[in-house]
């Protein structure tokens, strides 16, 4: 509450919105023989407010008026010996930069001349590239309001080069997370880049959207491929409003193509969307009449969601026959060429029991299988067989293909969104106050609470449960955001303009698990042990078919704060029109963390042990956990964070007017982003220079403060100081209806959060901060596990959180890379080719590309073993090396007195690193990707009824990286070999079309079509429109897994050999989908004679992802239909309904691409439904 009175009063101060949301009206005044007029005064006027601004015409006759709101405006031109005139209907978007060239008429000045009529919209100023969405195209355009109305979707629909959702967006080939968003010229970002789906304003609140995406100004930062710029409706002298009311029901919608196919009803689609907005002069009766002076404008929307019904199938559950230890369906030929230590063959999927291991004289190890791949019922684990009771109530498959046989893959179905229950309440007031023609007050406050039950993926579901029982991974997320805007316009002289503005942002994130309550340890049977809900048991980690895990323990609480200052000083001087100004921001994040634990299954613990074909072709996680071996887990004990990170920058631009026809857009932007810090000082981080006490290798952990063993900073990495962001771009005219126009800048990546705890990698750079235990296996017996949970917790390997620089040793280290700090840069560059082909008709063709070096990523997989050791040492790798003995037997040097661990651990650069993970880093600067593209535009602005916009993008994206999200990309198959981390970007899509029209059917009177119809007939005919938006799009690419080579592997994974030609079946037919039989030569989307395994020890050649194999294109048309009654003037009441995907098109699922997988190469899912909304809007 303090809080929220904090934002409030902070709003409703002295208030006015930043000029970064700001258009500007710039021309030339000449007299009849075209000279310039020096010193003509020029008058901007806001008809809606009253509100004016001077300027002066200088010695060329140029004028330029900045920091203008969006809205229509009329230009007054005055001079001595000259007639009046005034220009109207001049309307001006965010960021846009008007042309209004004035002729001024010889005559007396008290003659006006008057002239109207919207001006010609080509970019004949400023060369940036972008896409307005105004007032009318977010009332009047098909707009889903699944999971809340949001203007962003719009973006994704309409503009070019930009893709993904709200969550994860991309522009122009940037990472996701990367974008900046602001609302009425300030940013809204608290922790996550640019993120504003959670935070976002009703969309009866806003004016206008403009997707910058190049040739960006210097007064914009942070920001790998655009910005997000959002302006908020203001009050006027008028008042004028809306209501809305809409509501999706499945009685509206077409069934899917899974639904139908299964004979079941339509999935459940129960929506309610109702908003209002309201603005106009603040009057009190007999107290304050604030026309001309004040204004508000209010808005209000509340989202409701039920959808509970199931979907597709998108689980994978264990068989039923395996609950009793029947693995057999697992069971498959022998391996060629393969034999264990006594010669006898090995099958594939082979289960072996623990207890025969044995090893022989000669070093390897020998087990015998479990008779049938059947585990007895009396080998099954106590703790395991009471989950499984669990499991048999409600979490069992749920689908049979046409044999009647439970696929062993994607076998229980989903529910249809995986926020079944959604409330969203979003409110917003903005006010404007005048005060003379000099100073201009205003502020805004918003508020958005989005209260939901939530089920992360990969988790079994119980249908029949209340909110998926207590396995599943339901849980309630109540977020709510506020944020407050306030600043001051001051014109000092008609040349020089200062804007100052401030701004708060506050976001709340609670999540509960469902089952909280429920003490699954307990229930369980695990002695030493009591949990929130169920444990997280990653039962099903392969190989061949994994298992949806079960159990969650999601239970944090999340509040992060954004604040910042932006002044900007604007001035004329000569030819140039300068703005200057510096831009502070300052962010924190605090995470309080509760208890949580979780168990992991390896398929080592049933594979004969260090065999190079254990737990890649024998062995399975399942069977293992039902022996009960736990292989590793994790475990959290309840904790409190707080980081903060900042940000300055300086930044000057110059508009240099060269002449009437050329302008130089000249800019330079200076960032500064410290590294980040913790409130108290408790960060930690891994090094590779310190020396470890326990071993005396390099490698060990530092801390960062003042104290005795500390490093004396408060901060890990580097400060920057050379961060200069030079920004140069042109608007030449060559003639009238001719503009070509180029850029070139640099921008810096933002270093926000863009993670849910408040230090990166959580407790691994945090390790003083509460307990933690050793929860991996022996490495010299992996195969054993760390212990059996029958047995009930080991309570002997808990550490109490402390500054040991050893903790890394036996626990998975992180690193904050020495040069975190060193800010990933973006080079943009574009060139536009932009031609008025008819009255309201613009074409414009441009190449628009840029390249991201040194972004910050996850990719220094520090301590991976190197490939060449598997050809070298081969199954050796596994052997296990206690003393100085057995490391000489394997011919390698013992790498310090204590060491327990395998060959490969000792031949790793940081042996004392236990276990089989490499250490994990932060913000290491080796990111980079690379973009190019033609986008050709062709924009018909109203007239005559019509409204159309269209684009085609053809593009191609290169990167090693593809998100900015911590966790979200840790990097490719080998460190070693980091050129093979470039690919495509999994956004690629060559090939990408989007357009909209509306237009009013010409029926109706007054209309070319019954123009004389009476009332009545004019109350059913007229007044229509109709209204689309399309996307096509190329399929995104295709990467490809395989086996690991080896146990010791630790690398990313493995890919498989792929030999030379097309990877995409030709004959593929989609209309011969075959949903009842996932393995028909239907559904065979790629030639898999061209994919083969690698032999063991080996890495694949394949590559990341592949332009020539890609998903099937993306069709999706929206359609909308409007009858529109003017109840009277400036008064219009709508009703109408929209159709998305209004041609009830269905898209295939991606192919199985993992080679090992029984489906590879098939695609097993189709989605896709015609969905409709019915609504109804009251505007005036």
């Amino acid at each position: 509450m303090v809080h929220r009175i904090a934002v409030i009063l902070c709003s409703l101060a002295v208030m006015a919105m930043a000029q970064l949301n700001r258009g500007t009206i710039a021309g030339t005044v000449t007299d009849p023989e075209g000279a310039a007029i020096p010193g003509a005064s020029i008058t901007i006027r806001n008809p809606a407010t009253g509100a004016t601004i001077k300027a002066q015409a200088n010695e060329y006759g140029q004028f330029s008026t900045p920091n203008l709101q969006p809205g229509t405006y009329e230009v007054i031109v005055e001079a001595p010996g000259f007639k009046r005139l005034s220009r109207q209907g001049i309307t001006l978007g965010a960021t846009e930069v008007r042309r209004v060239d004035v002729a001024l008429e010889v005559g007396d000045v008290a003659e006006s001349i008057t002239v109207t009529g919207e001006l010609p919209r080509l970019a004949t100023d400023s060369p940036e590239v972008g896409t307005s969405i105004d007032t009318l195209q977010l009332k009047d355009l098909p707009l889903t309001f699944n999971a809340g109305r949001e203007a962003e979707g719009f973006a994704y629909k309409l503009a070019p080069g930009v893709s993904g959702s709200s969550w994860a967006t991309r522009i122009n080939g940037s990472t996701e997370f990367s974008k900046e968003s602001l609302l009425d010229g300030a940013s809204v970002t608290t922790y996550l880049s640019g993120h504003f789906g959670e935070s976002s304003v009703s969309v009866e609140a806003l004016q206008e959207l403009k997707v910058q995406t190049s040739g960006i100004s210097a007064e914009f930062g942070r920001a790998q491929g655009g910005v997000f710029n959002y302006v908020m409706k203001s009050g006027t002298n008028t008042p004028h409003g809306s209501a809305y009311v809409g509501i999706r029901n499945e009685f509206f919608n077409s069934n899917g193509f899974v639904n139908n196919f299964r004979g079941l009803d339509k999935p459940r689609d129960r929506q309610k969307n109702y908003a209002a907005s309201f603005g106009g002069p603040v009057y009190l009766p007999k107290v304050y009449n604030g026309r001309d002076r004040t204004f508000f404008y209010v808005a209000y929307e509340r989202y409701s969601l039920r959808n509970e019904m199931m979907g597709a199938p998108s689980r994978t559950a264990p068989q039923p026959e395996w609950l009793d230890g029947d693995l057999s369906r697992l069971l498959g030929p022998a391996l060629p060429n393969v034999t264990d230590a006594l010669g006898r063959p090995v099958l594939r999927g082979a289960i072996y029991d623990p207890a025969t291991f044995r090893q022989l004289p000669n070093g390897r190890w020998v087990g015998e299988m479990f008779p049938g791949n059947v585990i007895p019922v009396s080998r099954i684990s106590k703790v395991s067989q009471r989950l499984n009771e669990k499991v048999r109530q409600g979490y069992l498959p749920t689908v049979r293909d046409a044999n009647g046989v439970i696929p062993l893959e994607n076998n229980q179905h989903f529910l249809v969104t995986s926020n079944p229950r959604f409330d969203q309440y979003q409110f917003s007031v903005k006010g404007d106050h005048l005060i003379g023609s000099d100073h201009r007050l205003s502020g805004s406050y918003a508020y958005n609470a989005r209260p939901r039950l939530m089920y992360d993926g990969g988790v079994l579901f119980d249908a029949n449960a209340v909110d998926g029982g207590p396995l599943s991974s339901a849980r309630t997320q109540r977020i709510k955001t506020q944020m407050g805007r306030i600043a001051h316009d001051w014109t000092i002289t008609p040349t020089v303009l200062n804007t100052i503005n401030v701004h708060y942002n506050r976001q709340v994130n609670p999540n509960i698990n469902a089952y909280a309550e429920v003490d699954g340890a307990k229930e369980m049977g695990i002695a030493n042990l009591s949990s929130i809900a169920y444990p997280e048991i990653n039962w099903g980690g392969g190989p061949f078919v994994s298992l949806s895990r079960v159990g969650n323990q999601i239970g944090d609480f999340n509040w992060s704060d954004g604040y910042g200052l932006l002044n900007t000083l604007s001035l004329n001087k000569g030819r140039h029109f300068i703005k200057l100004g510096i831009d502070v921001r300052r962010y924190a994040q605090r995470f309080l963390r509760r208890h949580r634990v979780g168990f992991n299954f390896s398929p080592l613990a049933t594979a004969i042990p260090n065999e190079t074909f254990a737990g890649n072709q024998t062995g399975y996680a399942f069977a293992s956990y039902l022996l009960g071996i736990v292989d590793s887990g994790n475990w959290v004990d309840p904790s409190k964070m707080g980081g903060r990170r900042s940000y300055t920058a300086l930044f000057i631009q110059d508009d240099f007017k060269v002449n009437n026809r050329l302008t130089l857009n000249l800019g330079l932007r200076w960032d500064y982003q410290p590294p980040f810090v913790e409130d108290h000082d408790r960060i930690s981080s891994w090094s590779t220079e310190v020396i470890d006490p326990i071993s005396g290798l390099k490698g060990a952990y530092e801390f960062a403060g003042k104290c005795p063993d500390c490093t004396g900073r408060r901060y890990f990495g580097k400060k920057v100081y050379t961060a200069f962001g030079p920004r140069f771009g042109f608007a030449f005219r060559p003639a009238g209806n001719w503009t070509l126009r180029g850029s070139y800048g640099i921008m810096y990546d933002a270093d926000n959060f863009n993670a849910w705890e408040a230090t990166p990698l959580g407790t691994a750079t945090s390790i003083m901060v509460g307990r933690t235990y050793q929860f991996s296996a022996d490495p010299v017996n992996r195969w054993a596990g760390i212990f059996n949970w029958d047995d009930g917790l080991p309570l002997d390997r808990f550490t109490e959180g402390s500054r040991d620089p050893s903790w890394g040793n036996f626990n998975r280290p992180g690193m904050i890379d020495p040069l975190y700090g060193t800010p990933g840069y973006i080079q943009m560059w574009s060139f536009n080719i932009q031609r008025e082909l008819a009255r309201n008709l613009v074409l414009d063709i441009g190449y628009v590309a840029n390249k991201a070096t040194s972004l910050k990523s996850e990719l220094a997989r520090l301590n991976q073993i190197r490939p060449e050791w598997m050809a070298q040492y081969g199954a050796a790798l596994n052997n296990p090396v206690t003393n100085e003995a057995q490391a000489a037997a394997n011919g390698i040097r013992y790498p310090f007195p204590g060491f327990r661990g395998t060959v490969a651990s000792a031949l790793r650069d940081y042996p004392q690193v236990q276990g089989n993970s490499t250490i994990r880093s932060y913000g290491t600067p080796l990111g980079f990707s690379t973009y190019h593209s033609l986008q050709v535009i062709l924009n018909k602005e109203f007239s005559n009824g019509l409204t159309a916009y269209a684009n085609y993008v053809w593009s191609k994206n290169l990167t090693n990286i593809n998100s900015s999200l911590i966790g979200g990309d840790t990097g490719g198959l080998d460190y070693y070999n980091m050129r093979n981390y470039k690919s495509y970007s999994t956004s690629d899509m060559p090939h990408v079309f989007k357009g909209y029209i509306s237009y009013d059917l010409p029926i109706g009177r007054g209309r070319p079509l019954l123009g004389e119809a009476g009332r009545v007939l004019n109350a059913i005919v007229g007044g229509w429109t109709i209204s689309a938006i399309v996307n096509y799009a190329s399929g995104t690419p295709l990467g490809f897994s395989a086996s690991s080579p080896s146990s010791a592997w630790n690398g990313g994974g493995n890919v498989p050999n792929i030999a030379p030609g097309p990877l995409v079946n030709p004959n593929f037919d989609d209309n011969k989908f075959d949903f009842a039989n996932p393995n028909s030569p239907n559904n065979t989307y790629l030639l898999k004679d061209k994919f083969s395994n690698p032999p063991a020890l080996t890495l694949g050649t394949a590559a990341r992802r592949y332009g020539s194999a890609r998903r099937t294109a993306s069709l999706n048309e929206d359609f909308g239909i409007q009858k529109n009654t003017m109840i009277r003037e400036g008064v219009r009441f709508q009703i109408r309904a929209e159709m998305l995907n209004g041609f009830n098109r269905s898209r295939l699922g991606s192919p199985q691409t993992n080679v090992t997988s029984p489906t590879f190469g098939q695609i097993t899912s189709i989605s896709g439904n015609r969905q409709v909304q019915i609504a109804a809007r009251l505007d005036f």
